[in-house]
């Protein structure tokens, strides 16, 4: 048997090399090809556009995006398709020759949602066997604004010479630069709302910013804030005070060391240097039985001085502490003692005991809140007047009770003689005893006081009144 050879006619042949499966191409973004890594910020949506020759009409195409140039792809979100790019058939595009556009909603799908990501792939799969195009350069898609953060200064800090803005930055954008600013009013809080001046830019590296805060235009209260240029996002503004003036001593003048105290005491001090805008003054007493210092006021700036009432307070010994406190300056005084306890006549006797004539008609004896009265009647015929021998001495003694171990001690014994002339009295003015003729004991708990009676022929009254060193007695005696 001849076996036929069959012989195909050329033409059937051309079918097959006028639809041959090649293509070739490459991806652009926004009409550029890119050029090394190029970075968009806030695109909701990217343009992606190819070419291809050679391609049958019936083509497909699959679009997905990954981080990677080796994947893994997760299928783009077409939002919209110009040109002969005309469906959108389940992640798939009808083919044809020409130039493919589509847009990519980097915002929404299924898959992971495009925010700030440095490195973004795209990859064009073809149906037909599954060959890939791939972008040859990456590009970077940042959707999501940065966040900063001033960490330093904090809220209502205080400021003078050089000083440092520090901030932090969540999803950077690597082109963003950032402007430090600030706002200013010397009286108060300028708040947030308004225009900020610029200090300065820096780069996206950098995150703290040296500021001599003697190049500001004054003492008084700010709000600095950074600022994204590119990104337009802004931080926080924390409240702070720059003032150059700062108190470098403070000298108590009053009480002193060693002062005995009574009643309203008045603090003062002085200053060495210039107060703080928000200067204030603490102002304490030390308390020795707990170790512990006790708030007694606080004052305000330009405050040098407090009436301090000690009543409040426990006899005893104690000192003051002043502090600056926005200067961070402090100063105490020396230890002084409070007494607000009355002194008291604990005896009076005569010398000789029962004096010729002398009679004594009462006495109060250890009255705390009153005067301690005794009077006498002396009507003696002999001694000569003037002659000081001729008359009684008497004896007073002063007693200063100590309160927690302490007390400030006999200053003296005043005293006034009254005399009878009929029906009159008459008062002579208040005298102290001399001190020659005092006597005083350890600390001056007591002391005694001398002094004779020169009064002949007269109905006599005497009134003592002891005086301790923080001038403790009686003020208005009757």
């Amino acid at each position: 048997m001849r076996k036929m050879k069959i012989f195909l006619p050329l033409f059937f042949l051309f079918p097959l090399l006028i639809f041959a499966t090649s293509w070739s191409g490459n991806i652009k973004s926004d009409d550029e090809v890119p050029t090394g890594t190029q970075i968009f910020y806030e695109e909701t949506s990217r343009k992606i556009e190819w070419s291809v020759t050679n391609e049958s009409v019936n083509e497909k195409y699959w679009i997905s995006y990954g981080f990677s140039s080796t994947g893994p792809w997760h299928s783009c979100n077409i939002a919209e398709n110009d040109g002969i790019l005309e469906n959108e058939i389940n992640g798939k595009y009808p083919g044809g020759n020409g130039t493919y556009v589509c847009h990519w909603d980097t915002t929404s799908g299924l898959e992971p949602i495009i925010t700030n990501e440095p490195v973004v792939y795209i990859r064009i799969k073809r149906s037909s066997d599954n060959s890939e195009l791939i972008t040859v350069n990456s590009f970077g898609v940042y959707n999501k604004k940065p966040t900063i953060t001033v960490t330093s200064p904090v809220d209502g800090a205080e400021w003078s010479g050089t000083q440092n803005i520090i901030w932090s930055v969540t999803d950077k954008w690597p082109d963003d630069q950032y402007t430090i600013q600030y706002r200013y009013s010397p009286t108060g809080d300028p708040g947030i709302a308004g225009p900020f001046t610029d200090l300065a830019t820096v780069d996206s590296t950098v995150t703290s910013y040296s500021i001599d805060t003697t190049t500001l235009p004054g003492d008084g209260y700010y709000r600095f804030r950074v600022k994204g240029t590119l990104s337009g996002s802004e931080s926080n503004a924390p409240l702070v005070i720059v003032d150059q003036d700062a108190i470098t001593g403070i000298n108590i003048t009053n009480p002193l060391g060693g002062d005995k105290c009574r009643g309203t005491v008045r603090i003062t001090w002085s200053i060495v240097g210039g107060e703080r805008i928000d200067e204030t003054y603490e102002v304490e007493y030390y308390d020795f039985s707990t170790s512990s210092w006790i708030h007694i006021a606080t004052l305000p700036k330009g405050a040098f001085s407090y009436d301090w009432d000690t009543t409040a307070i426990p006899d005893g010994d104690t000192k003051i502490r002043v502090t600056a406190t926005s200067s961070n300056v402090s100063a105490e005084s020396g230890v002084f003692t409070v007494d607000n306890t009355i002194p008291v006549i604990a005896s009076i006797k005569f010398d000789p005991a029962q004096p010729n004539g002398m009679i004594p008609i009462g006495r109060s004896g250890r009255d705390l809140l009153s005067l301690t009265p005794s009077g006498w009647y002396v009507d003696r015929t002999p001694g000569i007047k003037g002659d000081i021998a001729s008359y009684p001495e008497i004896i007073v003694r002063a007693e200063d009770p100590k309160v927690n171990g302490v007390c400030s001690g006999i200053y003296g014994i005043a005293y006034r003689v009254a005399y009878r002339i009929g029906s009159v009295i008459h008062w002579e003015p208040w005298q102290m005893i001399p001190a020659g003729s005092m006597t005083f004991g350890p600390g001056n708990e007591w002391a005694e006081g001398r002094f004779y009676l020169n009064y002949e022929g007269h109905e006599v009254y005497v009134q003592f009144v002891p005086v301790d060193n923080a001038v403790n007695s009686i003020s208005n005696p009757p």
